[in-house]
């Protein structure tokens, strides 16, 4: 898939787990290293949608309180 239809659909898997999201589930899903999944955060944020991550056990990415920032 291309980079945009991956990063929406980071974005859509997200919304509707809400909870952690393992980097490795994250990964998976989109068929991409978990490398990608750092570009793919940093286009959304790019967008106004903030994606938070947690370290260590039970760690993963979320959508952050209050998402999508629009001007």
């Amino acid at each position: 898939m291309s980079r945009v239809s991956n990063t929406l659909n980071m974005y859509l898997i997200l919304k509707s787990q809400n909870r952690v999201v393992p980097g490795e589930v994250l990964a998976r899903e989109l068929g991409v290293s978990k490398r990608m999944l750092y570009t793919y955060k940093q286009d959304l944020e790019m967008c106004g949608v903030y994606i938070e991550t947690k370290r260590g056990v039970g760690g993963g990415y979320y959508i952050a309180e209050g998402d999508l920032k629009i001007s």
